[in-house]
């Protein structure tokens, strides 16, 4: 373990058996152990605060005032492989929307914490996923969706069907794909939804933050709010790690033609 300002630093999955934990603990105090979901070791998501909280041009838009959604993407082109066995009892949903998908999503809805440190940084996004709006029985199939893939061909490679992977049930109703509308009641989310989904098997590999701004309300004669431009802006985490705002330019030619 390489040791940083006295403290223990232990990067990886956060899935760590008990006696692992009762090893640590015989070595080091807990408050000598930085635990980190490995998702929050990539450079684009640490750099979400910064982005939030440290520029004049996002801070004072971070709002239900002016984003009109949010959609947070974990996508994998890999399929279950050798794991059938653990992923048969687990799924999309608990392998990854409760730990990497909810950690994206309190990075980008928490409130300010009052420094940056570990327990300032944790309150606040604890707040932020107990605003989570819990949906009623009747909501929940129109805000959820889960699937399963089958045989098909994804890029350059065969995919087995789910159901066929070794370990895995003949009759499993396990999802390798999810996707979750959400509401945050709070005073800053109050009617913004946040999309989440990942799943296995998919088209392309991609992690991403998008936020959509809210169309402007264009006053000039002659043209017309549909014309107005979707404003994202993109945090991308893998396989590109950057940061992307997309804005209208003019078309060359007449000055009302856009190009969205």
């Amino acid at each position: 373990m390489a040791q940083a300002h006295h403290r223990e630093t232990i990067w990886g999955r956060s899935r760590v058996g008990a006696g692992a934990q009762r090893e640590l603990l015989e070595m080091l105090d807990e408050r000598q152990i930085y635990r980190i979901d490995h998702y929050l070791g990539k450079e684009t998501v640490q750099n979400i605060m910064v982005l939030r909280f440290a520029n004049g041009l996002f801070e004072p838009i971070w709002n239900r005032h002016h984003i009109d959604h949010v959609q947070i993407t974990v996508a994998e082109t890999l399929t279950v492989g050798n794991r059938g066995r653990f992923y048969d009892e687990t799924g999309a949903l608990r392998d990854m929307v409760p730990n990497h998908l909810f950690q994206l999503l309190s990075l980008v809805a928490m409130e300010p914490p009052s420094r940056f440190e570990a327990h300032a940084v944790r309150s606040e996004k604890a707040q932020a996923l107990d605003a989570i709006h819990v949906p009623y029985d009747a909501t929940v199939l129109q805000d959820c969706v889960r699937a399963q893939y089958i045989a098909a061909r994804v890029g350059d490679n065969e995919v087995e069907d789910y159901r066929r992977t070794k370990d895995v049930r003949p009759d499993s109703m396990t999802e390798t794909y999810v996707a979750l509308k959400l509401m945050i009641d709070n005073w800053r989310w109050a009617g913004v939804p946040f999309y989440l989904r990942t799943g296995k098997a998919l088209k392309s590999r991609r992690t991403e933050v998008a936020i959509e701004f809210k169309r402007a309300r264009l006053q000039c004669s002659g043209i017309r709010r549909r014309s107005a431009a979707r404003n994202f802006l993109v945090m991308s985490i893998q396989p590109d790690e950057c940061i992307g705002l997309q804005f209208m330019p003019k078309c060359r030619g007449p000055p009302s033609r856009f190009r969205a």
